[in-house]
């Protein structure tokens, strides 16, 4: 994500939300055909999935992007860059991949922050590669403090520990000055696709989980 849209995440708020994250409880990846990038654009989830799945009444796009970000600069370390920020061109830098798409929502009163990446690989091998290469960022970095940093704010976040489930990764983020915005990040795969999601509200924490898994459903019906 660009800055702009980074310093959405980690601005907090001061109002508070109510509203349940709904997941669909699956225990296994769907059955996802190798993919084209063609088909990337029937892996995102539209504005008003997105809504009711984090419980907002009203989401705006605040980027939609073809392309990876870089905001390597801005942060105090950059080995845990992938564990605090998604699509981020450092991160995938190496892994081979060759699309993306990566859409970040809000709502008005900032009450909710969204982000749902697809990555696109030449094989599931390379997919699946990068994905170990995640979880091993997202497990070395958990317990850390990472501050983010341009020329006129800084925010400090606490990384959570890495869970692991199924075919899921997740971890959570809470921004220090104010510890009820809490930030889940999740990631899985699929055959040659890789799906990193963000969910950021007021103690709210299983957002990014159930927006995952819709976008792994989509790509079995692409």
């Amino acid at each position: 994500m660009l800055w702009v849209a980074a310093a959405c995440l980690v601005a907090g708020c001061s109002s508070t939300v109510t509203g349940t994250a709904v997941r669909t409880g699956a225990s296994a990846a769907p059955d996802v055909p190798q993919l084209r990038e063609a088909q990337l654009d029937d892996v995102m989830l539209g504005l008003a999935d997105l809504a009711t799945i984090v419980g907002a009444s009203e989401l705006e796009t605040i980027l939609d992007s073809e392309e990876m970000s870089d905001n390597v600069d801005v942060v105090s370390d950059p080995a845990c860059l992938g564990a605090i920020m998604g699509a981020e061109d450092a991160v995938y830098a190496g892994s081979g991949w060759t699309a993306v798409r990566d859409h970040v929502v809000g709502d008005p009163d900032d009450e909710h922050w969204i982000e749902q990446t697809a990555v696109l690989f030449p094989s599931e091998e390379q997919a699946h590669g990068f994905y170990g290469d995640a979880t091993a960022m997202w497990s070395r970095c958990a317990g850390s403090s990472v501050s983010l940093d341009d020329t006129d704010v800084g925010y400090v976040w606490d990384v959570g520990p890495l869970e692991e489930a199924d075919y899921m990764i997740t971890q959570v983020t809470t921004e220090q000055d104010y510890d009820d915005w809490r930030c889940q990040h999740a990631m899985s795969h699929a055959s040659n696709l890789v799906v990193e999601t963000w969910a950021c509200a007021f103690g709210s924490t299983d957002g990014a989980v159930a927006i995952a898994e819709r976008m792994l459903e989509n790509a079995s019906q692409a």
